[in-house]
């Protein structure tokens, strides 16, 4: 076979052109994304109540929370979590929001949730 592409070596160099052509235009049409997505910032709340269920988690500490939280500007999206031992809320902003000032509204938020 190596003989065959020796002397053949005007057919075997267009073929690797092609190849090597093909390649290219594949790896421009193939949707890569260097840079991720800087649309959203999140902002996660974790809570511990070791050996609670999830249930008295929601009730007790997730619905007091939300209730607070919600009150936050620029607010895009809230999801909760419980778990047994444990509650986490992701808040997520939009990409313009000052993280600094917004985790400052988050803790201040938080604050005033009852005991």
């Amino acid at each position: 076979m190596i003989e065959w592409l020796i002397r053949h070596k005007h057919t075997t160099i267009v073929a690797v052109l092609i190849l090597c052509l093909l390649g290219i235009t594949a790896a421009f049409r193939i949707p890569i994304q260097m840079i991720p997505d800087l649309e959203v910032r999140t902002i996660s709340v974790q809570t511990q109540w070791p050996g609670a269920t999830p249930q008295d988690i929601e009730k007790e500490i997730l619905i007091e929370q939300e209730e607070f939280l919600r009150t936050i500007p620029n607010l895009q999206r809230m999801e909760s979590t419980a778990s047994t031992g444990q509650a986490t809320i992701e808040l997520d902003f939009p990409y313009s929001v000052n993280v600094a000032e917004t985790l400052i509204l988050v803790n201040n938020a938080l604050t005033h949730v009852p005991n």
